[in-house]
């Protein structure tokens, strides 16, 4: 979507262009102008192209992450998004492609090692429904009755010695994260949720994995664990951290 969209920008200054030529007065500000945009437009398809590249030969470019996330965020995403509204392409399946893209560039290109600080964000909606103990900050308040994951995820929790913030809201989660100052972020939310942190964090390192809804959303949600668990192992180089980083879930 987002090369889709440059390409309709750049014949869209093309057009621009030839009815310029055919004008016999041209201001030096429609000149100014003009140049300005092409430079914009080519410099962004620049990157653009030179992004996919690298992310086709997985090559890192951890120099420049921050800038190059800030653009994907805040310039390319909106670009790709008018393009699939445009095109009517379903909202998530935009969001989806637009997760999975951030999370290899994380995989490629984040700094992170045995002693960075790593905090798990989970909606509260992966709680059961019906539990008599209301898990609203702290993991830990889980019984381990086994209704829902948030059992499992205690249970990682433990094994790698990790932080893990539940939240019922983006308000909630963004004061988790200013309190906690990780320096690597494990998100688990619905498109629209994950999408939304995932750009308001663009600091942190953020990996994103969306939760199952098998009864709607926000509502005894699921989660992948073994898919938590990897990329925990990932990030600590194989479960290398923690008191007993080597455990691995089953």
């Amino acid at each position: 979507m987002v090369s889709l969209c440059l390409l309709f920008l750049t014949a869209v200054l093309a057009l621009f262009i030839v009815r310029l030529q055919s004008r016999i007065f041209v201001s030096h500000f429609d000149r100014l102008s003009l140049n300005v945009l092409i430079s914009v437009v080519l410099s962004l398809s620049f990157i653009w192209l030179l992004t996919l590249l690298l992310d086709s030969f997985s090559l890192s470019v951890r120099k420049f992450y921050r800038p190059l996330k800030w653009l994907l965020f805040f310039v390319y995403y909106p670009l790709g998004r008018a393009m699939s509204w445009l095109l009517r392409i379903r909202k998530e399946d935009y969001q989806t492609s637009f997760l999975n893209f951030q999370n290899r560039m994380f995989l490629l290109n984040a700094a992170f090692s045995q002693s960075s600080r790593l905090l798990l964000l989970l909606p509260h909606c992966l709680q059961f429904h019906d539990c008599r103990i209301r898990i609203t900050r702290d993991i830990k308040d889980c019984e381990q009755c086994g209704r829902c994951d948030i059992c499992n995820l205690k249970q990682l929790s433990e094994v790698y010695d990790i932080s893990v913030g539940i939240a019922n809201g983006g308000t909630l989660a963004r004061k988790i994260v200013h309190d906690a100052k990780p320096d690597v972020i494990i998100a688990v939310a619905c498109h629209r949720d994950l999408t939304d942190g995932v750009r308001e964090s663009w600091k942190y390192p953020v990996y994103a994995i969306l939760n199952e809804r098998p009864h709607g959303p926000c509502f005894d949600t699921r989660v992948d664990v073994n898919q938590v668990n990897n990329i925990i192992e990932a990030i600590f180089n194989h479960g290398t951290h923690g008191k007993n980083g080597n455990s691995r879930m089953t």
